[in-house]
């Protein structure tokens, strides 16, 4: 860094004392020096010949040196930075302390000490350039990231495209087979033996399950764009009623009790808030206990940002060392293949959830239940 290259601006009414700090800076090999007695033309220097040093005087008539800061401050170029040394033979601590709350960076008395001047001037210069330096390196940063950010959006939406498109066609071959299957059972049954019948079986039941499977990966692919919506306040205990509705024979089916406390209203779109709830409240019905009905208790609480909501069961519980594996993709815990979900539920789930700046969490025990607790901020 070779900072006699820096640019420096003197500003001071008295003749003498400009030609004096002009002959230092000449003999220590400063060559950009400009200098100026009317205060009055500091503005258009400064724009002209953008500095990065100024070395100003306090007494000065016409404009002062507080009167030129305060202009100055109104007009602070974004990303330039611009030392001002203060050179003065007003000593006294209110207009020390004014000339630095207006912006000035040091402060020297007059008469000063030329060795002490120059320190300063350097410093100062190592500062500015300094900045400058760091300025130019934040910019770069921030385009890389811009450039990074946009290629990263391109490729989550060729992503998603290529989800949802090879989804979408993998659904009707599936469907074929599965009908084809079903055909082969109601016209050929009686010339297939047991064992083929078991067979088909099995393989009209597999795909059911696969279709179900790109059904969920379709959500999944969805979910980002399932935040947006209508954002106005929605009752808590409403969606849950709908809930409610939805899931009602899988609740009587199984004997389940939901217990709803009292419900906030919350800042959000109706149908994300109703695929949470029932996501959670259908995954505590399907790892229930075979030998107790479910019971699933349903509270909120709210502190100064968030709105905290828990979702209670008394199910089989998640071992340990699944709980932070949970709200993986396709990631599944230990149940009969009857009752197997897909491992999507819950990865959508926590996916919304962030996507509303919001946190989903889990504490269980094995053979005691589960406590998924939601977060979502109030702003």
């Amino acid at each position: 860094m070779e900072l006699t290259n820096s640019k420096i601006l003197i500003v001071d009414d008295q003749e003498a004392n400009v030609r004096i700090l002009e002959s230092l800076l000449e003999i220590k090999g400063f060559k950009q020096v400009k200098s100026t007695t009317d205060s009055r033309q500091v503005e258009n220097l400064v724009e002209s010949f953008s500095p990065d040093l100024l070395l100003l005087d306090l007494m000065m008539p016409h404009m002062s040196g507080f009167e030129v800061m305060e202009r100055l401050r109104g007009k602070e170029t974004e990303g330039h930075f611009m030392p001002i040394l203060v050179l003065t033979a007003d000593s006294t601590k209110e207009s020390k302390e004014q000339a630095l709350r207006l912006g000035a960076t040091d402060f020297l008395t007059k008469p000063f000490d030329f060795t002490e001047v120059l320190l300063r001037i350097n410093n100062l210069l190592m500062i500015s350039h300094l900045t400058g330096s760091l300025k130019g390196q934040n910019d770069l940063l921030e385009e890389k990231v811009k450039e990074r950010t946009v290629e990263l959006e391109q490729k989550n939406e060729e992503l998603k495209q290529f989800v949802f498109i090879a989804s979408h066609d993998l659904q009707e071959p599936l469907r074929m087979v599965t009908e084809l299957l079903s055909q082969l059972q109601v016209h050929y049954g009686d010339k297939i033996d047991e064992r083929g019948m078991k067979y088909i079986d099995f393989a009209v039941k597999s795909a059911l399950k696969m279709k179900s499977l790109i059904v969920d990966l379709l959500e999944y692919s969805k979910a980002d764009a399932l935040v947006v919506g209508d954002v106005t306040k929605v009752d808590l205990n409403n969606v849950l009623d709908d809930v409610r509705i939805l899931l009602n024979s899988v609740i009587e089916f199984n004997k389940a009790e939901i217990k709803i406390g009292i419900m906030p209203e919350i800042k959000a779109p109706v149908s994300v808030l109703r695929q949470i709830f029932q996501n959670l409240i259908g995954n505590a019905i399907r790892y229930r206990k075979t030998d107790l009905a479910p019971v699933i208790n349903i509270r909120a609480v709210e502190n100064e940002k968030n709105y905290v909501i828990e979702v209670e069961d008394n199910g089989i519980g998640i071992p340990l060392e699944s709980q932070g594996k949970i709200f993986d993709l396709f990631h599944r815990i230990q149940m009969p293949p009857d009752q197997l979900g897909s491992g999507v539920g819950l990865a959508i789930t926590k996916k919304i959830i962030e996507r509303m700046n919001g946190t989903l969490e889990v504490k269980s025990e094995v053979g005691v239940g589960s406590v998924f607790t939601i977060q979502l901020p109030k702003a």
